[in-house]
């Protein structure tokens, strides 16, 4: 009997045991689940902004809740606040921002969309950065932001433009950032401000309609951004940089699978070891891309050498012009440092190993070397749209431009809408591959232009371009030269090598006449002609060149090597198709475009 008794028990405290995991299960799930009721989240013993005074009604001001919040989980030792499904009201004052520099660990989360924090960011109201941001830190906390929404006023104040505007979220000296389905939209200035942490990951956050740069990263090593989406940001959709007074350095980031549309893209300035790729950039203005180092005293950011970029994967479509500061020629940007000499005379990357330039600061610039190590390979530039539309027609509304009055532009898209550079180089560079791309609908612009103009820059010292390799890419429908050469640069040991240079296949340009002849070449845009410039230093070998006037505007100074072919027909003594050899063998085909041959080869001429 008392043996009965006992299985009886111990079957009762098993019953109770798995009970209680159950009931702790499901606390768990609760916690986690944003979509629960309050009263679950409450149960895990989360901070309920609501327990702590918030309306979200929208009318109220909740800055003493929140602050309430944080000081309650400071006081019980929690590390979550959690914001339900309202429209939480905050008022910016120069002492309206919700502190976080007190707690070591914090995560702030919310239902995404429907869990809205409204900025009322009023331009009238004088406003600082520690005092009126949202959220404020410095100190080296981990701070986690997942699946809330911040809606500023930019709407109600479009005529105000910046005045008196500060970031929506402000955080120094932080050891780790997570912003995680984050929405930021309708800042009057930069989304975020994030300065001197030691990681920064932003993944699945949205920023929409922000007058600066949506995620601002300074001197933050180990960042990370991906599976974001940004739509009418009018500067830098994601900006990472080194500024001429860090402690440090901007390194290791990495920028992948991310949506960018009728925004700025990506900058990086003075950025080390940094990957942009897998990304897609649609109706861009300014640039997708920009990585560049600045050697003017009067610039912070990248005021350091970067090395090692890959750009890799991208998609990037319809770059567009618009009016004002957003006026930018490329689509993808890069641009070297000066090579100065040092105190000692050395030229650092020409005499001397670049090595121990690396990590100086910028402040003095005793020399500078190349920028090192960038590979380009995989992405694919083209047109999408045609003219005589309006960016309304398309159903997104107008452009946020932060330049025009009103902020908003809604232009008719035509031919130089589009007149845009696909890849635009300057500076010192060395150790470069561009491989593998593809270039498409392209006019009035080079694809990729070697401009050689020292922008904010003193006239270069040294080697410009050493080690270049330009490889298997695919050029077509373009007016403007595929590669151009300024003869500002020097060059040692630059090949092009194994590329197609398909140049007007829809007979756009308009010297390529009907019957598939030309009539010349322009001077002025170089049209008709697959790559120009200053050839001098140059090597070509096995590319091939079709519906072009000539394959080289010049070949004075060239170095060649192997054989390079053009698709051409030259019966009855009229070229069609290449007009002018330059040195190229020629690949007999049916040029005539009334012919049901047309294009096709028909023999190989020696």
């Amino acid at each position: 009997m008392k043996k009965t008794i006992c299985v009886i028990l111990s079957l009762i405290l098993i019953i109770l045991s798995a009970a209680t995991i159950s009931d702790s299960s499901q606390a768990v799930k609760a916690a986690t689940n944003t979509s629960n009721t309050n009263s679950q989240v409450e149960t895990m013993g989360v901070i309920n902004i609501v327990d702590c005074g918030a309306i979200g009604d929208g009318v109220h001001d909740n800055v003493t809740a929140f602050r309430n919040a944080v000081d309650r989980a400071i006081e019980l030792g929690v590390n979550a606040i959690y914001i339900p499904d309202g429209i939480f009201r905050i008022v910016a004052t120069g002492n309206s921002s919700i502190s976080l520099s007190g707690i070591k660990d914090i995560t702030i989360f919310g239902n995404g969309e429907s869990s809205v924090i409204k900025w009322d960011d009023d331009p009238n109201v004088a406003k600082t950065y520690a005092g009126s941001s949202v959220f404020y830190c410095n100190a080296p906390n981990n701070i986690t932001l997942r699946n809330f929404k911040i809606q500023g006023s930019l709407m109600d104040h479009v005529n105000d433009g910046q005045r008196n505007a500060v970031p929506m979220l402000t955080f120094w000296e932080l050891s780790k950032l997570t912003m995680d389905g984050v929405i930021l939209e309708q800042s009057r200035f930069l989304a975020t401000q994030i300065t001197n942490c030691d990681e920064v990951i932003l993944t699945n956050n949205k920023v929409r309609y922000s007058i600066r740069d949506g995620l601002r990263v300074v001197n933050a090593s180990n960042v990370i951004a991906t599976g974001n989406y940004f739509f009418n940001v009018s500067d830098d959709s994601i900006a990472v940089s080194t500024n001429g007074g860090y402690e440090k350095i901007a390194e290791s980031c990495i920028i992948t699978d991310n949506i960018f549309r009728f925004s700025q893209g990506v900058k990086a300035l003075g950025c080390k070891k940094t990957i942009i790729a897998n990304n897609i950039f649609s109706q861009c203005h300014y640039t997708a891309i920009d990585v560049k180092c600045y050697s003017h005293p009067g610039i912070l950011e990248g005021f350091t050498v970067p090395y090692s970029l890959i750009i890799e994967g991208n998609q990037i479509y319809d770059s567009i012009k618009i009016t004002g500061s957003d006026s930018g020629s490329a689509q993808v940007y890069i641009r070297g440092p000066e090579i100065t000499a040092d105190s000692q005379g050395n030229l650092p990357s020409v005499t001397v190993p670049p090595y121990k330039y690396y990590r100086e600061k910028g402040n003095n610039y005793n020399g500078l070397p190349a920028f090192h190590g960038i590979l380009i390979r995989g992405n694919i530039f083209g047109s999408t749209l045609a003219n005589g539309t309006r960016i309304t027609d398309l159903g997104f509304g107008p452009i946020l431009d932060r330049s025009a009055p009103g902020l908003f532009v809604d232009e008719e898209i035509k031919e130089s809408t589009f007149k845009k550079a696909c890849i635009s180089f300057g500076g010192c560079l060395q150790d470069v591959t561009i491989s593998d791309n593809i270039f498409s609908g392209i006019h009035g612009q080079h694809a990729v232009y070697f401009y050689g103009e020292q922008l904010y820059l003193p006239k270069y010292t040294g080697v410009s371009l050493r080690n270049i390799n330009i490889k298997n890419n695919i050029f077509s429908d373009m007016t403007a030269c595929a590669l151009y050469f300024m003869p500002s640069y020097l060059k040692t040991n630059v090949k092009v090598e194994g590329n197609t240079f398909d140049m007007d296949p829809f007979f756009r340009s308009i010297l390529h006449n009907s019957d598939n002849t030309w009539s010349g070449r322009s001077s002025g845009e170089y049209l008709a002609v697959a790559i120009g410039g200053s050839l001098n230093g140059v090597i070509l070998d096995n590319n091939t060149f079709a519906n072009c006037y000539t394959p080289y505007l010049t070949t004075a100074g060239l170095t060649k090597a192997g054989t390079n072919y053009s698709y051409i027909d030259t019966r009855n003594n009229i070229n069609r198709g290449v007009a002018v050899l330059s040195e190229t063998q020629a690949i007999e085909i049916d040029g005539d475009p009334t012919s049901p041959t047309f294009g096709q080869c028909r023999t190989l001429t020696q």
